[in-house]
């Protein structure tokens, strides 16, 4: 049976990386540096906090609420107060999710 090699994930990851932001460019480089930023965070920051500090789940909050703000930024190719207030409530609604499913879970 064949696995998959740290060196091919890795391959993978970063042409999907590349190839995900470079796309998102055509549409506006707002669009794709907050993509790039998303990607840096969970990447970077985020994954390897998970095996150490439980404030990664206040940083996953953030992972979570980027995605509509980068759909926003495609549609309008701004960061309008909406956007804010989307990205914002579902960085808040992160925590009280996380903690009824971690009580449940216990």
């Amino acid at each position: 049976q064949k696995k998959l090699t740290v060196n091919h994930a890795r391959i993978f990851a970063a042409t999907t990386g590349v190839t995900g932001v470079g796309s998102l460019l055509l549409c506006n480089p707002l669009t794709s540096g907050l993509a790039l930023f998303n990607l840096a965070l969970y990447t970077s920051i985020y994954t390897p906090m998970k095996q150490k500090q439980p404030f990664n789940t206040w940083v996953g909050a953030v992972v979570g609420a980027i995605p509509p703000m980068i759909g926003w930024a495609a549609c309008t190719g701004g960061a309008e107060l909406g956007s804010w207030v989307i990205g914002g409530l579902l960085a808040f609604w992160q925590m009280p999710h996380f903690m009824a499913l971690s009580y449940a879970l216990k």
